[in-house]
């Protein structure tokens, strides 16, 4: 059900004003119940491995919507951890991994030079490469699924966005449960995730992100909803064209050759909002 086309369910009911995916019933009571500001201290992690050209103006996003605001980019997994425990707002942009095989191993890269090790540490050597439990020289460390439910306190996190390839995909494990980023974040005490199910495009990803600050009120906006500002941001996504796209990308932004680049669903339905509205 997680990995249902329910933006085309929206769009067939025009009533339908957002869309949110609660992993489990319990989760949901949970996130229903915690009382989170939208503005406050913000963490965003960049790209590590210089190969996303868009994450620096994601990031420049995330201070533009959190101007005034104390904005942190923690260079290690224990930084976070100090950091998650005041943090409003977490903010990836970067790469995600998603381990099909062993879920509680998918994640996010977020530093270099880290000598950890532990039975949940994980660390990418390279492009491409298989992850392994041992630093490497030059390896970037993840932030495991099961780091984050074992290790991460979010207790005052109204929102966690994951702009990364593939983060919202779950598995469900032996015990029937979704595992997965979005499941993991929201039990160490976020409100509400949005995270991607398919690979991205870069261009697209950071317009919507810029079109979803713009709208909530945790960024520069006035909506209260997190689910609601998403929907709003894909709606102008689909119907930005050419001029839009590139006042806010830059002039040398590459897009698709259509009117309307980012118009289809392969672009626009990428992220979903998991957890509460």
């Amino acid at each position: 059900l997680a990995l249902l086309p329910y933006w085309h369910l929206a769009d067939l009911c025009p009533a339908v004003e957002s869309l949110a995916v609660a992993p489990s019933v319990g989760i949901l009571h949970l996130c229903t119940s915690r009382a989170r500001p939208s503005r406050g201290p913000a963490v965003v992690i960049p790209d590590r491995t210089g190969s996303l050209a868009l994450s620096p103006l994601e990031v420049a996003t995330v201070r533009s919507a959190r101007a005034g605001q104390q904005v942190h980019e923690p260079q290690s997994v224990e930084a976070l951890r100090e950091m998650a425990a005041t943090c409003t707002l977490l903010h990836v942009t970067g790469h995600g991994i998603f381990n099909p095989n062993n879920p509680y191993y998918s994640g996010f890269l977020i530093s270099r030079g880290e000598d950890a090790q532990g039975i949940f540490t994980q660390y990418i050597p390279g492009a491409g490469s298989a992850p392994v439990s041992a630093p490497e020289p030059w390896a970037i460390r993840m932030l495991t699924v099961a780091e984050c439910l074992a290790e991460l306190s979010l207790p005052e996190c109204r929102l966690a966005v994951l702009s990364a390839c593939e983060s919202g995909v779950p598995r469900i494990h032996a015990g029937g449960e979704l595992t997965g980023l979005p499941n993991a974040l929201l039990v160490s005490g976020a409100k509400s995730v949005i995270a991607t199910l398919w690979l991205t495009d870069e261009g697209a990803a950071a317009a919507l992100l810029h079109y979803f600050y713009q709208s909530w009120e945790g960024g520069t906006g006035h909506n209260p909803s997190v689910a609601g500002s998403l929907t709003t941001a894909r709606k102008m996504l689909k119907e930005a064209d050419q001029e839009d796209l590139r006042h806010i990308l830059g002039p040398d932004a590459k897009l698709p050759a259509l009117s309307r680049p980012y118009s289809s669903p392969l672009y626009s339905d990428t992220f979903q909002c998991f957890g509460t509205w």
